[in-house]
């Protein structure tokens, strides 16, 4: 199978959490096998890898400070009402500033492996929540290379 795309699309429960995994392939080869088998077995560690980035950038004042300030300034009081919005964080830390709280709420909703591309071969998708709301309209998005070093974070939606 040379020269031919595919794409595999499935919900699963990691830690505990409901998560979409996305796989895409161009060239089925055995080193592109080898990544992608290394990828999967090593998710909860990606996990944690990507969880320990974002904390890194938020400290550093980088795009998830940014992402957190236009949330906490913009977007949630457009879809959320005063009530609503301290009921969603109503199981945080109290004694932290708001930015904080809301970092903690940031959960894994996704996470796809471009098996064709080395920068972006770990994408993992961050989000307020799994609904319909739109709260998945503008995500947190963290790219790793095959041996987990991160290329990117950045804000899409």
């Amino acid at each position: 199978m040379t020269n031919k795309y595919f794409y595999y699309q499935n919900e699963f429960k990691i830690q505990d959490k409901n998560i979409v995994f996305d796989l895409h392939l161009k060239d089925i080869n055995e080193e592109v096998l080898e990544k992608v088998n290394n990828a999967v077995i090593n998710f909860n560690e990606i996990l944690e890898i990507s969880q320990r980035l974002i904390l890194e950038d938020y400290d550093n004042k980088g795009e998830v400070e940014y992402y957190i300030s236009e949330w906490n300034e913009y977007i949630f009081p457009q879809l959320l009402t005063n009530e609503e919005f301290k009921d969603f964080i109503s199981d945080t830390n109290p004694e932290e500033a708001i930015e904080k709280r809301l970092l903690s709420k940031l959960k894994i909703v996704r996470i796809a492996i471009y098996a064709y591309t080395e920068s972006d071969f770990i994408t993992l998708d961050y989000a307020f929540g799994k609904d319909n709301e739109g709260f998945q309209d503008d995500m947190l998005v963290v790219c790793l290379n095959s041996k987990f070093d991160l290329m990117s974070i950045s804000n899409e939606g």
